[in-house]
């Protein structure tokens, strides 16, 4: 994400998700879909996430903020469903934590 390139991660499914460099091909800073996605890199996963749904879509802006689908800024948690001492990560417009899962990301 240091490139100063806009990014993304889209959720595929419970196991898998999919990094990319954003490529807004009609520049209206909307996410029109995987045809605006270059450099894509699917990731298998060990253990399952119970969040976010898949289809989920989360950008980086070339500042590194979270972004929604239409270039709002956005939040979202991701919640691992794995023994580990952190198994949740609270992405907001201006930071990535990791956290214990609680009902909620508890950021420790």
């Amino acid at each position: 994400m240091n490139t100063g390139m806009p990014h993304g991660i889209r959720f595929d499914n419970s196991k898998q998700y999919t990094t990319f460099t954003f490529n807004d091909k009609n520049y209206n800073l909307v996410y029109d879909g995987v045809s605006e996605e270059a450099d894509t890199k699917s990731v298998t996963l060990k253990y399952s996430l119970d969040g976010p749904n898949s289809g989920t879509v989360i950008l980086f802006d070339k500042s590194g903020m979270a972004r929604t689908k239409n270039w709002g800024l956005g939040n979202c948690t991701i919640y691992i469903n794995s023994p580990a001492r952190y198994n949740c990560i609270a992405v907001s417009n201006s930071r990535i934590k990791m956290g214990v899962w609680d009902g909620k990301c508890e950021v420790k």
